[in-house]
């Protein structure tokens, strides 16, 4: 193609042609041309990047190649919030109790914030060590899974499900071309319209940004007070294993959510000694506007 067939396009298929090559440079390879003389013409006939509505134009292609990954559930009511179930790990004694405090105060929403699913085939560890260690199949994950859900069912109607560390262990291993909604669809549970899951670590109830943060620190409530800080709200937070409540520096409301896993069925918890904090059962209430936890030995604090 010559810049002669540029020059003699209507304005309307001249700017499907820069809009098709995305930016002028492209446009004058394909048109043997150089840029100068490119822009001229789309500058004469007010195309491209003269075009009126540039500015809409380059956000609906912007959206395509880098879309805004914040687009968070926001959710409203009352809520029980739980994470770090690690199935097929978890502890079917905390289950129940799960179960018993939400139909006890009539709450039948749950949040799972993270790693509901351990998927220990598929960390870093199993693969480091050769696939040596006893971690269970992936096939069994979900089948365990499954199995929890159908208990799950029995009371809540609706189910929040984020992301945790150890699903983006399931997104890695599909070298991030899977979406979220795979792990339901997997589960048998894409069509159910009481399963919602994010492509996020985090949502909102209300104003409580409720979180399973990338980072880790051995100190209760830690990392819940620096996230309060840095987005001026209050803050429920997974991810280590703590359960405990109270107010961060800057007066808002944090959390830890605790954990529905069993350390005795945790290889490397269960095996030997380690310096990893004491992992705290328990989740967190959300009703009326209120937080409490409910774990072993501290009962119903608010």
């Amino acid at each position: 193609m010559s810049i002669n067939e540029l020059k003699s396009m209507s304005p309307r298929k001249l700017d499907e042609a820069y809009w098709e090559c995305g930016n002028i440079t492209q446009l004058a390879m394909v048109y043997a041309s150089d840029r100068g003389t490119v822009r001229k013409v789309l500058r004469k006939n007010k195309v491209g990047p003269y075009s009126p509505d540039l500015l809409e134009r380059f956000q609906i292609s912007q959206d395509r190649i880098a879309p805004i990954l914040t687009n968070k559930l926001e959710l409203r009511g009352n809520w029980i919030i739980s994470a770090d179930w690690h199935i097929p790990t978890h502890s079917m004694e905390w289950i129940g109790r799960l179960l018993n405090t939400a139909k006890c105060m009539l709450i039948k929403r749950l949040i799972i914030g993270g790693d509901f699913i351990d998927f220990a085939a598929l960390s870093y560890y199993y693969l480091k060590e050769n696939g040596d260690q006893r971690a269970p199949k992936v096939d069994m994950d979900y089948e365990c899974t499954e199995g929890v859900l159908d208990v799950l069912e029995t009371w809540f109607d609706e189910i929040i499900w984020i992301l945790g560390n150890h699903e983006w262990r399931f997104m890695r291993m599909h070298r991030w071309g899977a979406k979220p909604t795979k792990l339901l669809s997997i589960l048998n549970r894409l069509c159910d319209q009481r399963y919602r899951i994010s492509g996020l670590s985090y949502c909102y109830v209300d104003d409580i940004r409720v979180t399973h943060p990338k980072s880790f620190r051995n100190n209760k409530l830690s990392m819940a007070n620096s996230l309060a800080a840095k987005y001026r709200c209050p803050v429920i937070q997974a991810h280590g294993h703590f359960l405990s409540l109270g107010f961060s520096t800057g007066g808002y409301r944090i959390a830890d959510s605790g954990c529905l896993c069993d350390p005795d069925r945790t290889q490397y918890i269960a095996q030997a000694d380690t310096s990893h904090n004491r992992w705290n059962n328990g989740f967190v209430i959300y009703k009326d506007g209120e937080l409490a936890i409910i774990g072993d030995g501290v009962g119903l604090i608010r």
